[in-house]
């Protein structure tokens, strides 16, 4: 699939090893902590569930230093 802003995508399994990790990153080690709806992306089984990862490739990227001086 394809349109002006990006260059493809595609739809992967989900997977759940990759997955922990990522949300251990930004949720903190503690799962017990989290909520249930992300716990259960990870004890849910991903095909029942329809889970799946989103792969985007942009055409095109753009940085701008949008620092500022105090």
């Amino acid at each position: 699939m394809t349109s002006r802003s990006m260059r493809s995508w595609q739809l992967l399994p989900f997977d759940v090893p990759r997955g922990r990790r990522k949300l251990r990153r930004y949720l903190g080690e503690d799962e017990a902590g989290w909520d249930a709806r992300f716990r259960s992306y990870l004890g849910d089984d991903p095909a029942t569930k329809g889970t799946v990862w989103l792969r985007v490739q942009p055409a095109s990227m753009r940085a701008a230093d949008l620092s500022f001086r105090v």
